[in-house]
């Protein structure tokens, strides 16, 4: 192929490249980003850019050479001769109308320039309304604007890809769902995590795909995440605000089967809106009691003693918080329940006052009646009564932990069935307050992540009889 170069003082405007013409140009870049394979190998660096008239174009360097271009500043302008022109891709197009993309390789020379950036297209994005959304069959890609919604968590695929799913609304109400895939997902919950307020957002180079009916976005290896609110796009989506109120109702509900009270919502909100706290009313049933570090633990009995939790030295217990042994601790329940509801399942840790709220009955009398029956049942009657029963917890979004296979909550509080029919049904109350009117409202008095129990609690006296060494054997046995 013969390549004819045009040999005038002027740079060439990027709408005259054709294939076989080459030159110099001059050029802003909008944009960089790198390109990986589905594997992760490092393909290219891509760039748009644009010239004084506000064309735009497409440019790559591919991963052997892009190493000569790392130099690169976004918003900066650049002379760039010796490159090369080729026909723009049939599949994954960035720049969907363009019929040519230039090319930079080794023999490629770029200059830093001086003109002024009067004409440049800072940021060219092609955006697409939500109504105007057709599958794209992978042959161009679309950039869209949003607030970002209903944040779920990061799931990993069968082939060991990660994903993260969420909705983009509109002002005018409507939503769609995206995937993003790989490092995407874990940026787009950081950068989320330190925006407060509606988040609005670009996102370049999506696909467009159809699923159940359904059309729904699909981030590729070009995809970015834009949230700087102070260029024109997002300055513009923001002061439109006809919508805003619809905008904001979607971050409490979501637009899928979920409801503000299940617990997919609220592990969605726990994980997403860490410094944002929520209380939600779930109803849920008790599925199974976890038993292996024990239902019950050794507190301190005295009453001036803050957090009552004890240890074991030479034999005898030992309150940290009095500097003293204890020959008399009081047992108390930390029950790890396993409960679920139609959309997830989680771990619900209570404590004393409100385990008993449960339970209906004190530690005490179960191991009494443990110590009558010789015959070894397992999880004794009362606790394996529990099974299967459904109650309404109201779990904070605060008090969400992240363990290596599962995911607990602690639950202060049992909502009674008599609240419920004066409040209709429950939602979602971001920072809620005090305690609702109806509600029995059960506090330990630490709320450590340490789980300590309050001390003022009604007790259950372990004896301090000949039977005190049984039954502190006992306490021994099941907390560990």
């Amino acid at each position: 192929m013969s390549t004819s170069t045009i040999s005038n003082s002027k740079p060439l405007m990027l709408d005259q490249l054709e294939l076989g013409v080459t030159g110099t140009i001059v050029v802003m870049i909008c944009k960089m980003w790198d390109v990986n394979s589905a594997i992760g190998q490092y393909l290219s660096t891509d760039f748009i850019v644009s010239d004084e008239k506000g064309n735009v174009m497409h440019c790559i360097a591919r991963g052997n050479i892009a190493h000569n271009f790392l130099r690169l500043k976004e918003g900066a302008i650049y002379s760039v001769k010796n490159f090369t022109v080729q026909p723009n891709k049939d599949d994954f197009r960035v720049l969907r109308f363009a019929h040519f993309i230039v090319e930079m390789d080794g023999d490629t020379v770029v200059r830093k320039s001086s003109v002024r950036p009067d004409g440049f297209a800072r940021y060219p994005f092609q955006l697409v309304e939500f109504d105007s959304l057709e599958p794209t069959n992978n042959k161009y890609l679309i950039d869209v604007v949003g607030y970002v919604t209903n944040v779920g968590r990061t799931t990993i695929t069968r082939s060991g890809s990660k994903t993260l799913d969420f909705h983009l609304a509109n002002n005018r109400g409507q939503s769609v769902r995206v995937t993003l895939w790989g490092g995407l997902g874990e940026m787009l919950i950081e950068k989320r995590t330190r925006h407060v307020g509606l988040y609005p957002i670009v996102l370049t180079a999506m696909s467009v795909k159809l699923y159940n009916n359904r059309l729904y976005l699909s981030s590729t290896s070009s995809t970015m995440i834009v949230d700087d609110e102070q260029i024109p796009v997002l300055k513009q989506f923001k002061s439109d605000d006809s919508g805003i109120e619809l905008a904001k109702e979607l971050l409490l509900a979501d637009s899928t089967s979920a409801k503000a009270e299940t617990l997919k919502n609220l592990l969605m909100w726990a994980c997403n809106q860490k410094y944002n706290t929520a209380t939600f009313y779930c109803a849920v049933r008790i599925d199974k009691i976890r038993t292996k570090r024990g239902w019950n633990y050794p507190s301190c009995g005295d009453e001036k003693c803050k957090k009552g939790n004890l240890n074991c030295k030479n034999g005898r217990f030992w309150c940290d918080s009095c500097h003293s042994s204890v020959g008399c601790p009081v047992l108390r329940y930390k029950l790890e329940l396993e409960v679920l509801d139609d959309t997830a399942q989680v771990v619900v840790v209570m404590f004393d006052e409100t385990a008993r709220t449960v339970v209906k009955c004190l530690v005490g009398s179960i191991v009494k009646s443990e110590e009558h029956d010789e015959k070894d049942m397992g999880l004794p009657p009362a606790l394996a009564n529990i099974v299967g029963t459904i109650h309404t917890l109201e779990l904070k979004s605060n008090l969400y932990f992240e363990h290596a296979n599962y995911e607990s909550f602690t639950c202060w509080t049992i909502i009674l069935e008599e609240a419920l029919d004066e409040s209709g049904s429950s939602g979602t109350l971001v920072a809620a307050g005090g305690p609702k009117t109806g509600v029995e409202e059960r506090h330990d008095s630490d709320g450590e992540e340490s789980f300590v129990a309050d001390s003022k609690t009604k007790r259950s006296n372990v004896g301090c009889s000949s039977e005190a060494g049984k039954m502190r054997r006992l306490v021994l046995d099941s907390s560990e």
